[in-house]
């Protein structure tokens, strides 16, 4: 149990491991990384990573950052991503809100919300960016919620029906 959800069994992650999906580690304890030393993120970061591949039997390579991502915070961004290369990590998603393309930081790459609400046409639709404008009002909103000068920020805002 987490947040009284009841989650996958070891049993059931291996299970779904051999008909093709993959896990990746989101931290041991869900806390806000921003808020810890190095020292205890790295612990946060190495210690979920190694539970999984102890229980999978492979590497276990991709990390979701949990809670909002602070991509305001370039020092955090910068010290996190050198926390994730030193525990073996190759990729990450962030919490902002969109499909990733090219220009997008390998370890901090964006990512589409889904819920068992979600259609098929709705996940196709996601999957072809009709999220993609909900990235600039979060930007502006994180940019708003920590003080910060919208003019020291590039912002960019555009919406268009999907």
């Amino acid at each position: 149990m987490f947040k009284n959800k009841e989650c996958l069994t070891w049993d059931e992650v291996r299970d779904l491991r051999r008909k093709g999906f993959s896990f990746g580690s989101h931290s041991v304890t869900h806390r806000q990384l921003k808020s810890l030393s190095n020292d205890e993120v790295e612990s946060e970061l190495r210690r979920s990573k190694e539970r999984i591949e102890e229980n999978i039997k492979e590497s276990s390579e991709s990390f979701a950052y949990p809670y909002r991502f602070p991509e305001e915070d370039k020092k955090f961004c910068d010290r996190l991503q050198g926390i994730l290369k030193k525990c073996g990590y190759k990729f990450g998603v962030s919490t902002r809100i969109g499909t990733t393309d090219q220009n997008d930081d390998i370890f901090f790459l964006k990512r589409i919300p889904m819920n068992s609400f979600d259609d098929i046409a709705f996940l196709k639709a996601k999957l072809n960016g009709g999220y993609d404008w909900l990235y600039g009002p979060q930007r502006l909103q994180k940019l708003l919620k920590n003080g910060l000068s919208i003019t020291s920020q590039p912002v960019s805002i555009l919406l268009h029906a999907p």
